[in-house]
């Protein structure tokens, strides 16, 4: 697998976003990141500075989206659980080249979410 920084070298970046120690952090809804990938698998290392908090994880909790080749309807939405974790965001039995957005779809005010790195099989 192969690792990639969110940097203005390896993506399109999408709104206000801070870029800080290797991490490209979104704060605002509809902040983003933008890039062409080809291969078969593709992950990223995200982490987010939201406390879990049961009785209030419906309010705060971020949620991102991943977008495929500019379509309007989102191929997958997802939670960004408390911590860092690595979270799936293509997996294809062929190898294939697709444009992938990934935008933050929670507010600035309930939680932020990094993305500390991308990790892919082509």
């Amino acid at each position: 697998m192969n690792v990639y920084k969110a940097d203005n070298s390896t993506v399109h970046v999408l709104g206000r976003t801070l870029y800080r120690n290797d991490e490209r952090w979104l704060g605002y809804c509809c902040t983003g990141i933008e890039f062409e990938f080809t291969g078969k698998k593709l992950t990223a290392e995200l982490k987010t500075d939201w406390l879990n908090d049961a009785e209030w994880k419906h309010i705060f909790q971020p949620y991102m989206a991943v977008y495929i080749d500019g379509n309007p309807e989102p191929e997958k939405r997802f939670a960004v659980e408390e911590g860092t974790g690595e979270y799936e965001i293509l997996s294809s039995e062929t190898e294939k080249t697709v444009r992938i957005t990934l935008l933050k779809l929670s507010e600035n005010a309930f939680s932020k979410v990094g993305i500390a790195s991308l990790k892919a099989d082509g």
